[in-house]
């Protein structure tokens, strides 16, 4: 690979960066950025933003669950870095973001933005309670014991009440009395009193957590909405991270920022791309934000549950009421959901809803005929697709995409994590470095050596490794940093403290450093051009005469004379577009033509763009819908 290029003007979409009125100007390169979702992962990603901002403005950002995160942020500092570099003076840009993620760090406010209901609080109260003690059994059985007086007390006690009060009558019923007791007949009371007072503690955790399990549809599938709970005044996820949006986008104060606003920028290479990825599980289908205008409801009585008041007001303005017929179910409020016009916070919330975790959002589809609305319920993008590097790939890029990936860090077989303190250089995540040439990295690889770790493998596979194989293609391999989480930070883990979260955001930084040092452009447009026109052979012609491609055996003579007599019979199609005779002759002529040239590309071997060995992973050139 050869050295990395200094000069803005080495790089495709260089702009000239707005400057004040008689200040000069300097240009500025542009790129595209992919964040992977990760929850509390998700703040590794500041650090690499800031980084690349030095060289780069975001294009286009895109993510999806903690990535949407991300995505949302920078997408909102770009548009506020554009606002200031015509007016200085104006709030907004890079350096709001950068304060976000110093927020994050203050002890105590990452675990208090995911706020339980009332119903889910005492899971909550366990699982965090457990992850604050490590890996101590002492401190896991303090914390247990202290979980189960509070939530459990009463039920123990009156389970060892009755069964204390069954063992006196039978003692009494025979004869015997406690003050004769000797210390046997005490020890046997007190293992039976024990052993019912576990039970009773089993039975109530079983009760509970079915009522509990009973009531996650009434809460939307989730155990934190991301709004206030309670009278705390403690910031919750959806208010807290709806602000940081406005700040970076400098617009705090004023009505949410939407797509509209991020792609309307006042010049061509200021316009912003934002998209983020969501699952629709009624249709088992991935969706990518912003939607068409009109595609969807919503229900602003549902949505008053999930979003600031701010940010309804806005959706009703840009939005239009549809009737519900009467006599059929379904709420009776229904709007139109905003296509360009959503604000960013929505789609990001949307993107977010992490299962049993983040309640997921619910909109409507008007029914056929009086049959009523449907709901769909909106959960994490992360199912249908974690790291969607595809968004805003075309055959040929003329600026490069980035990806910042998040793995964990594999542990020795047969080896016990041992116990470290934050500061610990085991502790501090690491960037893995790129692959050399550009070609697939080596593979990660598990280390499953219990049932649990079996069963998380083949939910993990299930959900990522389309994702996964297309990180490892050359042509994306050599513009994705993977950034090695440490046991027991990121995820779900949200009591991790100010040191380790400092840890996670430093390793952003070394991300972004990373990128900017290695990555060439030249090298990877020339990868991703013979990998593209390797693959245009491969179908057209195949490898040589003796090897025909797809297109070729398709295009037999058969097929090229019902082309040539279109008119004479009926036409193949839908029958929303007209081809006649004159038509069918010319797409013959031409396709032949484009073929003849193809097969010239394989008539000598210093001509064929298929050279040396096939990429690993192989690639397919093929037709899917756009998600």
């Amino acid at each position: 690979m050869s050295a990395p290029r200094t000069r803005a003007g080495d790089q495709p979409d260089a702009v000239p960066a707005q400057a004040p009125e008689g200040a000069a100007s300097t240009p500025r390169e542009q790129c595209d950025l992919i964040m992977q979702g990760g929850i509390t992962s998700g703040i590794v990603y500041p650090a690499a933003v800031a980084e690349l901002h030095e060289r780069y403005d975001f294009r286009s950002i895109g993510g999806a669950s903690a990535g949407a995160i991300g995505a949302a942020l920078t997408a909102a500092a770009q548009y506020g870095d554009y606002a200031r570099r015509r007016d200085p003076a104006r709030p907004g840009g890079f350096g709001p973001l950068s304060e976000a993620a110093q927020q994050v760090a203050a002890p105590g406010l990452l675990v208090g933005l995911f706020q339980p209901t009332r119903a889910t609080a005492w899971a909550f109260g366990l699982l965090f309670g457990l992850q604050r003690a490590g890996s101590s059994w002492l401190g896991r059985l303090w914390v247990a014991a202290g979980w189960v007086s509070r939530y459990f007390a009463a039920q123990m006690l009156i389970a060892g009440g009755i069964s204390f009060g069954a063992l006196v009558g039978v003692l009494y019923g025979f004869g015997g009395s406690l003050d004769r007791q000797r210390w046997y007949g005490w020890l046997l009371i007190a293992v039976v009193l024990l052993v019912t007072s576990l039970l009773g503690l089993l039975a109530a955790v079983l009760v509970r957590a079915l009522r509990t399990v009973r009531g996650l549809p009434g809460d939307f599938f989730g155990a934190c909405s991301g709004m206030p709970v309670g009278r705390g005044g403690q910031a919750a996820l959806t208010p807290w991270l709806h602000g940081q949006i406005q700040r970076c986008a400098g617009r705090e104060g004023a009505v949410p920022l939407t797509f509209a606003d991020l792609a309307g920028g006042r010049r061509a290479d200021e316009k912003i791309a934002l998209e983020m990825m969501t699952t629709d599980l009624s249709a088992a289908q991935p969706l990518s934000l912003p939607f068409a205008e009109g595609q969807f409801l919503y229900s602003p009585g549902e949505f008053g549950r999930l979003f600031p008041d701010d940010v309804l007001a806005h959706l009703e303005q840009v939005s239009t009421p549809v009737p519900t017929p009467e006599g059929v179910l379904g709420p009776t409020d229904l709007r139109t959901f905003p296509g360009p016009d959503l604000p960013v916070i929505v789609a990001t919330r949307m993107s977010l809803s992490f299962p049993g975790l983040i309640c997921a959002v619910p909109l409507w589809v008007q029914g056929l005929g009086r049959g009523g609305p449907v709901r769909h319920w909106f959960s994490d993008g992360g199912i249908s697709s974690n790291f969607p590097m595809h968004f805003f790939d075309t055959w040929l890029p003329t600026r490069p995409t980035f990806g910042l990936d998040l793995v964990p860090t594999p542990r020795a077989k047969g080896k016990r994590e041992p116990v470290r303190e934050p500061g610990d250089p085991a502790m501090t995540a690491t960037v893995a470095p790129p692959s050399p040439g550009g070609g697939a990295p080596v593979r990660r690889v598990a280390q499953i050596n219990n049932l649990f770790g079996f069963l998380a493998q083949i939910l993990d596979t299930t959900l990522n490794w389309r994702d996964t194989l297309l990180a490892e293609l050359p042509g994306f391999s050599d513009r994705i940093r993977s950034i090695r989480l440490p046991d027991g930070t990121g995820g779900i883990h949200l009591t991790m403290t100010p040191a380790q979260i400092n840890d996670l955001a430093a390793s952003g930084a070394v991300a972004g450093q990373s990128l900017l040092t290695t990555f060439d452009w030249d090298d990877h447009l020339f990868a991703r051009y013979t990998l593209l026109m390797r693959q245009l052979q491969q179908n057209l012609v195949g490898g040589g005469h003796a090897d025909p491609g797809t297109v070729t055996k398709a295009f037999t003579p058969e097929f090229q004379r019902l082309l040539a007599s279109l008119g004479e019979a009926a036409v193949p199609g839908d029958g929303a577009t007209t081809y006649d005779a004159q038509w069918g002759v010319s797409a013959r002529d031409r396709t032949l033509a484009l073929l003849g040239l193809a097969t010239g590309w394989a008539a000598a071997q210093p001509l064929s763009f298929i050279q040396g060995e096939d990429p690993t992973p192989p690639p397919v050139m093929r037709l899917r819908p756009k998600v």
